[in-house]
């Protein structure tokens, strides 16, 4: 998997230990590790500060973190061998993961200038409007946009260089991407853990009546002032993970995406791309795509 440092210049594959590249419905939605042998090459392209961009996709990075080792002991050529680990978010969401200096409180923007506020210099696909916005000094900002995306039973992605939105049912509506029998896959729900991560949610009207969603089981509670049956339901809904696939190394299966598992639509939530070379004589390396996928529950 390439990795081209902020000079355009690609670091030399034989310097590259190994890549994980994620892809997830989250207001960041992609980040990077890079483990890579120490050399000065390595050490000013995927310095902390440094952007550097990944894949095929050429996907922009900023490096946040850099750690190297003492050195492992062992040589290679005469030299001892030692690495460095880089951590990187998506550069154009730099901002969103940096605690606020300002309140930022935002009234019928729309999500595009909500980002924009924030520092953010993303491509928003499918704008919206959200009726309130309030993140505070101290914050982070991610949290609130994540309340935003519950209350439309939406979310964001990456792909082909912006970032989209999408309601979780349109998401299931898409063409699928690929099938797979479900002996290809792990299967991770738990019916009893979902109960906790589902909540129902009620509010009060004006004339100090109570609304809520179904109540069917024994859920969590969650109170949303002068929230409509709209919102509610919204907040109702969720994506949770069902299944886990692991294929060979294929770099446009990203979040976002449809996967069937015999017919049945589930979404990608999480998409690990890794790719590493040989770490002893006779391994191959690791070139694996791996799928986290989940189903809409209501």
């Amino acid at each position: 998997m390439q990795v081209v440092g902020a000079d355009g210049r690609p670091l030399r594959g034989d310097l590259i230990s190994r890549v994980a590249l994620r892809t997830d419905l989250t207001p960041i939605p992609a980040t990077v590790e890079i483990t890579a042998k120490r050399s000065t090459e390595t050490i000013a392209a995927l310095a902390q500060g440094q952007t550097v961009t990944v894949g095929g996709a050429s996907i922009p990075f900023l490096i946040l973190k850099t750690t190297g080792d003492k050195g492992s002991g062992s040589e290679q050529g005469g030299r001892e061998v030692a690495e460095i680990n880089a951590f990187g978010i998506l550069g154009t969401c730099e901002a969103l993961g940096r605690r606020l200096q300002r309140s930022i409180i935002r009234e019928g923007s729309t999500f595009t200038e909500i980002y924009r506020s924030i520092g953010s210099t993303a491509v928003i696909e499918s704008d919206f409007a959200v009726p309130v916005f309030a993140a505070y000094v101290g914050m982070l900002p991610t949290p609130e946009i994540a309340r935003v995306l519950q209350e439309e039973a939406a979310t964001v992605f990456y792909a082909d260089g912006r970032i989209r939105f999408r309601r979780l049912d349109d998401l299931m509506s898409q063409p699928a991407t690929v099938s797979f029998p479900k002996d290809r896959s792990e299967e991770l729900s738990a019916g009893f853990l979902e109960k906790h991560a589902v909540p129902f949610v009620f509010t009060t009207s004006p004339d100090n009546t109570h609304a809520s969603t179904k109540r069917e089981t024994a859920r969590g509670m969650v109170y949303r002032p002068r929230a409509d049956q709209r919102i509610m339901n919204n907040m109702s809904t969720a994506l949770i993970q069902r299944r886990k696939v692991v294929q060979s190394l294929q770099p446009a299966w990203n979040a976002g995406a449809r996967v069937d598992i015999e017919g049945k639509p589930h979404i990608i939530i999480t998409a690990a791309h890794v790719y590493s070379t040989a770490a002893d004589e006779g391994d191959k390396g690791d070139q694996t795509t791996t799928l986290w996928l989940g189903e809409v529950v209501k």
